[in-house]
This record gives C-alpha cells, sequence and structure tokens, in this order.
C-alpha cells in the first residue's frame, strides 16, 4: 500500500514536553522567546516550506553556528541541568535533524520536492534494502590526534591500534610491514606517515621478516602458518608448517631463500622462499628468538626454552648444527625471553629473561660467555623497575646498530641504557619523556631509524630515541582500532567510544575526515552519546566530557552522575537507554539497582533495588 509523504512531520523532534516546545500545526518546536535565532523563526511561519530556499537557510543556520561558538562561555550550574549554550544550541540539534530528513528531496534550486510534483514515496523493495546494506565505507578513525589540553600542538596521540609486528626492508627504510591485532597487515612506503591495508585475514601475524635486497618481498607468521608476498602485498601464498606460533623470522643475506622461524614448536627451516618448511632435529622445544650474527650469516643464535629455565644455542654451519652455550638461565614463572645483536659490534649481544625478576644479560664474545648487567628492581631502580609486565607479551630488547653501549630494554615500559646496559632511565609507556604508549610488543632498528611497535601504534626515531624533537607516533592508516562499544548521535554525526588498549575517542562532523580527538582513558569498554545535549559524551573512567566544535577547540564538562555497570575485561557492557520522545529522560543499571533520571543525568532516582542483588557474578572461561 502506497504511503503518503507527509513533509510537515519530519519536523517532528523528540523534546516535546510542554515544558520545552510548543506546537505549530503538527511541528513540535522549541518554545519561541525574543532568543529565539533568526534563522530558525522560518519554522514558526505558516506554510513556511512554500517559499523556502533549503541553501540559504543552511547558510544562515552556518554563521549562526560560528558564532555562537566563537563568543560561547560556559555557565555551568548545579541547578540548571542546560547550560547556556546547550540552551541555544538546541535550535542546532533540531535543525540538523530536520536537515537530515530532507536531504533527497532537496532539488538543484534549493526548494523542497513537494510529494504532489512526484511519484516517490516511503516503500523500498527487498532488492533497495539489500543495495544501502552493502554501502558501507569507513569512518575512522583513520589517526587520532591529542587533545589541546593535552598537547597545544596537538600532534598524532600513540593512541590507535595495537600492532604486534613489524619489520623494516634492509634496502629501503621508507618501506615497512606491520602485523595488527585485529588480523591484519599494513604497509608503509615513506616511513609511516601513511599506511596501507594490504592482507585482511583476521589472523594475527606476531612476525614479519623482509627481503635483504626487495623491500617487495615480505614474509608473515602466524599460528601453524606463514605468508609470503613476492609482490608488496598485492597477493600472498601460505605455507602450513605444524609449528605452532611463530615467535620471530630471520631471512639469511647471502642465501633469501633460506629462512628460519623461532617458533613454539621448535625452530623451522625453509630452503625454498618459505615454500615448504622443516623442523631443526633437536630443537623441537620452544624457540623465542633467532638472529645471524651481523657480520657472518653462517651464525645463527637462539634463545630456546628449557624445562624451567632458558637456553642460549649457537650455530656455526649455517644452522645445521647447535651446541648449548648457555644453560639454566634464571628459571622462568612466565613464558620466554629475547636477545638483540648489533652491527657496531658483531660479537656483542644482549638477552632479557622472564622470572619473577627479569634479568638483562651481556656478552662480548659471541655467545660464548655472559655476564648478568641487570636483575628486577636491584639492577633497574625502585623508580625505572623492568617489572614483570605482562610476561612474553610485553617483552623486547634492542641494541643501536650504532652504538654497542645504547640499549632499549622493554616490558610495559621501555627503558633505556647508555652504558652496555648497566644502568637505565625509562624512557616511555608508564612514565618517561616520549609519548610511546604503554605495553611494548616489538622494537626494531637500522642505521639511524629506529621504531618502537605498542598496544598503540607505530613510534619512530631517528636518533635511537635521544631527543624528542627527533621523534613521532606514526599511525595514519593504521585504522583497525578495536571498539569494545561506541553510540553516535541522531540529530548530529558524533561517533564516541571506547578502544581495547587505546583509550576513548571522539569523532564529530566539524573535524577533518577520519581524524579523531583522544578523550583519556584507558580500556572502557564504551562510550555514550547524550541524545538530547549537544556534543556532551560519557565515558566511565574519564567522567563526561562536551567534546569541542571544533578540532582545535576545548573541551568542558557537563554534568552526568551515574554511570553504568561495566566490565569491559568480564564481557560487560551496559548502556544508557533513552525515552524515545523524550530524551532527557534516560535509565540505566548501576549498582544493583534501576535508575531514571528527567533531566538528562544530572539528578538520578532509584527506581527499584536488583532482585538478583547479592548473587554470585557470572564467570568466563
Amino acid at each position: 500500500m502506497k504511503k503518503k509523504f507527509n513533509f510537515i512531520t519530519l519536523l517532528i523532534i523528540v523534546f516535546h514536553s510542554s515544558l520545552f516546545s510548543q506546537k505549530v500545526g503538527e511541528v513540535y518546536l522549541p518554545l519561541q522567546t525574543a532568543q529565539t535565532p533568526e534563522f530558525f523563526n522560518v519554522f514558526y511561519q505558516k506554510n513556511f516550506l512554500d517559499e523556502l530556499n533549503v541553501f540559504e537557510l543552511d547558510e544562515a543556520a552556518r554563521e549562526y553556528e560560528e558564532a555562537f561558538e566563537k563568543n560561547y562561555q560556559p555557565q555551568l550550574s548545579s541547578d540548571d541541568f542546560l547550560t547556556g549554550e546547550e540552551k541555544e544550541d538546541i535550535y542546532i540539534l533540531y535543525y540538523k535533524r530536520w536537515r537530515r530528513s530532507i536531504d533527497k528531496y532537496v532539488q538543484e534550486n534549493g526548494r523542497i520536492k513537494r510529494h504532489e510534483d512526484s511519484r516517490e514515496n516511503d516503500d523500498h523493495t527487498e532488492e533497495d534494502l539489500k543495495t544501502s546494506a552493502a554501502n558501507w565505507s569507513l569512518v575512522g578513525p583513520n589517526e587520532t590526534f591529542w587533545k589541546i589540553q593535552d598537547n597545544a600542538s596537538q600532534p598524532p596521540a600513540s593512541w590507535q591500534i595495537n600492532i604486534y609486528s613489524c619489520a623494516m626492508a634492509p634496502s629501503d627504510h621508507k618501506v615497512l610491514y606491520a602485523g595488527a591485532e585485529t588480523g591484519a597487515i599494513y604497509k608503509t612506503t615513506d616511513k609511516g606517515l601513511n599506511w596501507k591495508l594490504i592482507l585482511d585475514e583476521q589472523v594475527v601475524y606476531p612476525a614479519v621478516a623482509v627481503h635483504p635486497g626487495n623491500p617487495n618481498i615480505v614474509y608473515a607468521g602466524a599460528t601453524n602458518s606463514v605468508a609470503r608476498s613476492s609482490d608488496g602485498g598485492n597477493t600472498w601464498a601460505k605455507a602450513s608448517p605444524s609449528c605452532g606460533l611463530v615467535n620471530c623470522l630471520a631471512i639469511k643475506p647471502s642465501a633469501p631463500s633460506t629462512i628460519f622461524a623461532a617458533c613454539n614448536n621448535g625452530l623451522y627451516k625453509s630452503t625454498d622462499a618459505g615454500a615448504t618448511w622443516q623442523v631443526i632435529s633437536g630443537l623441537n622445544t620452544a624457540v623465542y628468538d633467532v638472529f645471524f650474527k651481523t657480520n657472518d650469516d653462517n651464525t645463527l643464535f637462539i634463545l630456546k626454552k628449557n624445562g624451567a629455565s632458558i637456553q642460549f644455542l649457537k650455530s656455526t654451519d649455517g644452522g645445521n648444527t647447535f651446541n648449548v652455550s648457555m644453560s639454566g638461565w634464571a628459571p622462568i614463572d612466565a613464558s620466554g625471553g629475547r636477545m638483540t645483536v648489533t652491527k657496531a659490534d658483531p660479537n656483542r649481544l644482549y638477552a632479557v629473561i622472564l622470572s619473577s625478576e627479569p634479568s638483562v644479560y651481556r656478552s662480548d664474545d659471541a655467545g660464548a660467555s655472559w655476564v648478568l648487567k641487570a636483575k628486577g628492581v636491584t639492577g633497574f631502580g625502585s623508580a625505572t623497575s623492568l617489572g614483570y609486565g605482562q610476561g612474553f607479551y610485553d617483552l623486547d630488547i634492542l641494541a643501536n646498530p650504532n652504538n654497542a653501549d645504547q640499549l632499549l630494554v622493554a616490558t610495559t615500559s621501555v627503558y633505556k641504557s647508555t652504558d652496555g646496559g648497566a644502568n637505565y632511565n625509562r624512557i616511555g609507556g608508564y612514565g618517561g619523556n616520549f609519548n610511546v604508549h604503554p605495553d611494548i610488543q616489538e622494537m626494531i632498528a637500522l642505521d639511524n631509524d629506529a621504531w618502537i611497535a605498542t598496544d598503540g601504534g607505530m613510534n619512530y626515531s631517528s636518533d635511537f630515541f635521544t631527543s624528542t624533537s627527533n621523534f613521532s607516533s606514526r599511525n595514519k592508516g593504521l585504522f583497525g582500532s578495536d571498539f569494545w562499544g561506541f553510540a553516535q548521535g541522531w540529530n548530529e554525526d558524533i561517533v564516541a567510544g571506547g578502544r581495547y588498549h587505546n583509550g576513548n575517542t571522539s569523532m564529530y562532523e566539524n573535524y577533518p575526515p577520519g581524524k579523531a580527538l583522544r578523550m583519556g582513558g584507558g580500556e572502557a569498554p564504551t562510550g555514550y552519546y547524550m541524545l538530547g545535549r549537544p556534543r556532551c559524551v560519557a565515558f566511565s573512567d574519564i567522567t563526561d566530557v562536551r567534546i569541542p566544535f571544533a578540532f582545535n577547540g576545548n573541551t568542558t564538562p557537563f554534568t552526568f552522575n551515574k554511570y553504568p555497570n561495566e566490565d569491559g575485561y568480564g564481557s560487560d557492557a551496559s548502556e544508557v537507554e533513552f525515552l524515545p520522545y523524550c530524551y532527557m529522560e534516560l535509565y540505566l543499571g548501576k549498582d544493583k539497582a534501576f535508575w531514571r533520571s528527567k533531566d538528562g543525568g544530572v539528578l538520578m532516582i532509584k527506581l527499584r533495588n536488583s532482585k538478583f542483588a547479592g548473587v554470585i557474578p557470572r564467570q568466563y572461561i
């Protein structure tokens, strides 16, 4: 049955209590007063659609909004749930909702196409619905930036996406590949200024390696899988050795078809560019790391699990046989160790071994002997304690290719030594001068270029993290943010949500496409948009914030007195539910009770206690 399209009903807005509105024919509008903006008065005129030019009204609304934002001064009051700005901005909210509803009926001359002039109707065929459902496009965040209150220059933030692995092309340092927690591989050809998605399979690749002479040949290791691309990531071929998780890949510089993979089921070798793989005899337990000696690729070093301890093994015949050089390193109560080599001194090696007190060891004779350089709190000092962190998940060590005495050691934070591993300063993560996201996954360096991959993304330094002026977070195009939950506006384009590892973020229609502001916080399950209050969003771990109108504007507070129950790690995320016809009335569950607010969340009234109070919560396995 055909439905007549009534343009007047498009103006029906949810705020229609008598306190805030008056009825004008079939239209509910804010109460017309002396403070009503001039552009908005047209809606109170009889038959206003007959002569309305939408484009002229758009310009008037835009000028009003920009002028108001420029001159606005917050006036917060505990007795008034709407600030002065919100009271006036409500006209913009009404306007935006109406404008979206009539958008497809606006003609080139700015007039609205009336029903009597067209066969347009509200009916949708099944085919129409299929077509519209397929029209998805990426919103972002393509890149996250600091708020102006956090950093006046608003540089890109290192809070974007969890990067498990990364590798730089030895023949072209502008080319890098990175594997993300969200199951994707990204590539950059301009040293991280822009990244591009090249593999999206929802498979995590903890190890990546690039051919020494061809930046288009790249290998990526996952669980029981090694993928290879010879065309820069456009196409991929896979081998499936029963190797368990791949922890590290090493390509032989003088014979690039030979590749070693340190895996949870042993040390594996390929001599045909990754097409087939075989486990090295006698090395069929977890291998955490594998490196070639920097001046002799017939010499290999590995770290291997040996019962409750870790062994260091060395091969001098290209990996055919290995000898134990150090056996029984610190009994481990977690998950492994990592090591590093340096071109500055081919005989210099460092290793970090996990235990209750993570320890750093150094060798100056290519692994023949080792010296303990630092251990737990004793070695790193109470202020910069290496800490146990999150086990093998956050663990790496990196020596400067140009200076064997400069060393980075990382768990949840990253520490730097300039005296060969004896003393350390915390430079990033939970403290330090570099805005490096906590939880370090991998560190790499070639010549003067050094990178740190973290739970938040990629961080670059051109001087081995010596000066902050030579440092930047480079995450543009790494768009795999793991949203645990988000909210959006119906009357203005806002997206606000909580991201796993990377805190809360907001995007707004006035911001540059794909750019988001970091709101703060850690790993809150979601964000809440106050439908009846312009640009107001709430996050349970950083309280409430009114996002700026302009990207470089200031945030301001508003009042929202109670948050729903949330447990992101337990997979529980509650909601704030709004009354469909009056969005100032909302409901939520909190503190084993059911609550209601009639003023946008300022005053919360308990409706009833939960009958489940005191019941043991659900267990997650």
